[in-house]
């Protein structure tokens, strides 16, 4: 059996949100502290990842994406040193529709968001799991994720018959798909989530 089935099936999805922001340079947008879980996701273009605290901004370009932990407050931005707004003040600027702002620079294209999940069944994983998760592009499953996200944004947005069951499961398809990238790195390394893919350690 896969280590995480029982894991992430403990792990009950309460809500999920989708914005989508499409800034030119130069711009930077921080979000407040969450008790959810944040994702984003490079469409175009590309950005800085800054994790307040954190020694070194991660760069993300075209096919790349992210999730933060709970309580992680952070930022994106064209360059690491940009000014920031809220996203909050982002968004009641344009009405609660797709994120326009910054100046008359190179532009970029991101879908980002949160997940809430029951917070006793997702303690057990975001424990072993750092503040942010990276998930790097690549060809096969860039396409695929970015379909994901689109998705659920049309879900969240519509809200056709059965769209809370739809947005539950195309939310744990996101979350295991940047589990799976975390632990496909960690497997030269060692530690709990590196021995979870290991057969001979695990006992099978």
């Amino acid at each position: 059996m896969d280590p995480l089935d029982d894991v992430f099936a403990a792990m009950r999805l309460q809500s999920a949100l989708y914005s989508r922001l499409t800034p030119r340079a130069p711009w930077g947008v921080s979000f407040v502290k969450s008790a959810s879980i944040r994702f984003g996701f490079m469409i175009e273009g590309s950005g800085w990842l800054v994790i307040d605290g954190a020694a070194c901004p991660i760069f993300l370009q075209q096919g790349e994406g992210f999730i933060v932990q709970p309580h992680t407050p952070f930022s994106l931005r064209d360059t690491p040193t940009s000014p920031t707004r809220w996203c909050e003040e982002v968004f009641a600027d344009n009405a609660g529709e797709e994120g326009r702002f910054g100046g008359a620079g190179e532009p970029a294209d991101m879908l980002c968001g949160y997940l809430t999940f029951d917070s006793s069944g997702a303690e057990p994983l975001l424990s072993l799991l750092p503040a942010v998760v990276t998930i790097p592009a690549d060809a096969t499953r860039s396409p695929l994720l970015e379909a994901t996200l689109k998705l659920l944004a049309l879900e969240t947005i519509e809200k056709n018959l059965g769209s809370r069951i739809v947005i539950s499961r195309l939310a744990d398809v996101l979350f295991v798909q940047a589990i799976r990238a975390h632990c496909l790195r960690e497997q030269t390394r060692r530690g709990w989530i590196a021995a979870l893919s290991d057969a001979k350690l695990r006992g099978v």
